[in-house]
Formats: structure tokens, C-alpha cells, sequence
């Protein structure tokens, strides 16, 4: 490999070597930083189209940092197809919850169901994640069911782990579901951003929405949209909300005891 392994090294290495058709897959493309690097991706792949390699690309990832491809090389979207994920119903919810509590021997009840549904908004990713740890925490307290405790308990584990690498929109949304004002407003536009990838704010949730600071972006292409930053982030902020009213909703009963 040379010093500077650059574009057109790269492309060279794919001349020299790639001989039958070939995918290269770069997921979390949008948690890329540097400019530099996008741009080289970019000119890596203007590069290989006019020379028509059998490689072909799957960038996965918001869908700003696509945008941000084409910005600098616009021949490019000729090349490209730009295809929207979208999120799976709430009977394909369960159906997932069904398959993995099959092959556990573990079943959820009705009321865990619903925490999962209303985080996961319609993401498999977030389905997993949360009934993973649900799972995990019926299973140390040899339960033969995941209850709503279970799921509550898992999406603190959750939370936790996912601010390790997001702190700035963490705290962001602890300080939002906090603020009981707010924080059904923001549910409703995070609900819109992890249904559709992006949001238009209303009258009603423009305070909610400047709460999100830099946790949000203009939607590129979207006149007087909005997207997370984080694409992950809408489920984790209803998290938040979520295991914020939990909370508030223990320490009254906790004072009812006590009073009665």
C-alpha cells in the first residue's frame, strides 16, 4: 500500500484486483466527521464510475449525509439511487417480539408490548435493542415473563449506554423530558422525525423544537423541515421521556405510601 492511500490508489487496487462485481457497504455513513474523508469517498466513487468498475456502493446513513456526497460532485446522482427505509408496523412489531420470545421460551406481556411500541416507533433496530435488555433482566430475576418493569429497567440500561457516545444530545434530552411543558410536544416531533426521517415544526411544537439546539439540522432538500443529527436519536429522546415519567410516576406512589 503507498504512504497516502488516496482516491486514486484506491482505484488503481480496484483495476488491479477486482475482476467480478463486487459491493463495498459503509454503514453509519452519517457518523463521519471530517469533510476530507466524504470528500474522498465522493471522488473515489465519481472516479470508478467513469472508468465503469464492477464495484458498487451501499451508503447507509441519514439522508443529509448522501446530500453531502452530491454537493460535491452533482454528476454523481446520475449513478446513484437514493432508497428510504421505512419503518414497520405495529403488527410486525409484535410479530418480531413473537419470533424472539419463541426462540427463548420467553413471552412479553401486554403492557411491556406497549413500552416497546411506543420507543421503538416502528424500528427493528430499537425493538432488539430494548427487548434485549428486557429479556435480560427477566432472566436474572428468573422470571418466566418480560413485564413492563423488565422493559423500564432495560431502556435505563439503554440510555445509559447510548450517552456514553452522545452525551451533547443525551443531557439535551434528559433537560427536555424533564420539563413537563414541553415534553409531550417533543414526543409528538420526535415521533414525526423516527416515522419519516424528518419533521416541520407547528406552532405548538416550535419551543419544543429549539429546546433540541444542535441535536437537529435543516433537512437537506426539505424547505422548512428538520432532521436529527443522529438518525438513531427520536427513539432515544421518547426513551427519555418515557423513563422520565416512570420516575415521576414511582416517587408519587412512594408518597402516597407514605402518607397513607
Amino acid at each position: 500500500m503507498p504512504a497516502h492511500f488516496g482516491p486514486l490508489a484506491f482505484v488503481e487496487l480496484v483495476a488491479d484486483f477486482v475482476v467480478r462485481p463486487v459491493v463495498l457497504i459503509l454503514d453509519e455513513f452519517d457518523r463521519i466527521t471530517l469533510d476530507q474523508t466524504r470528500t474522498e469517498i465522493a471522488v473515489s466513487m465519481k472516479l470508478l464510475s467513469d472508468n465503469h468498475a464492477r464495484i458498487r456502493f451501499v451508503i447507509v446513513g441519514i439522508a443529509s449525509s448522501v446530500a453531502q456526497i452530491l454537493t460535491g460532485h452533482p454528476s454523481l446522482r446520475r449513478h446513484m439511487s437514493v432508497t428510504r427505509i421505512g419503518r414497520i408496523e405495529p403488527g410486525s412489531v409484535n410479530a418480531l417480539m413473537d419470533h424472539g420470545s419463541a426462540a427463548v421460551g420467553l413471552p412479553f406481556s401486554s403492557d411491556a408490548r406497549d413500552i416497546v411500541e411506543r420507543v421503538s416507533v416502528g424500528s427493528p433496530y430499537h425493538v432488539r435493542l430494548l427487548c434485549r435488555h428486557a429479556a435480560l433482566h427477566a432472566i436474572s430475576r428468573r422470571s418466566t415473563e418480560v413485564t413492563a418493569a423488565d422493559v423500564r429497567s432495560g431502556i435505563v440500561e439503554v440510555l445509559e449506554q447510548w450517552a456514553e457516545t452522545n452525551q451533547l444530545d443525551a443531557s439535551r434530552f434528559s433537560s427536555i423530558a424533564s420539563n413537563i411543558a414541553i415534553r409531550s410536544l417533543a414526543e409528538e416531533v420526535a415521533r414525526e422525525a423516527a416515522k419519516f426521517d424528518i419533521f416541520k415544526p407547528t406552532p405548538e411544537t416550535l419551543d419544543a423544537v429549539a429546546r433540541l439546539g444542535d441535536s437537529i439540522e435543516l433537512a437537506e432538500g426539505e424547505q422548512g423541515s428538520y432532521a436529527f443529527v443522529d438518525s438513531l436519536a427520536p427513539q432515544f429522546l421518547i426513551a427519555s421521556i418515557a423513563s422520565t415519567e416512570e420516575q415521576e410516576d414511582h416517587i408519587k406512589r412512594q408518597r402516597r405510601a407514605l402518607e397513607n
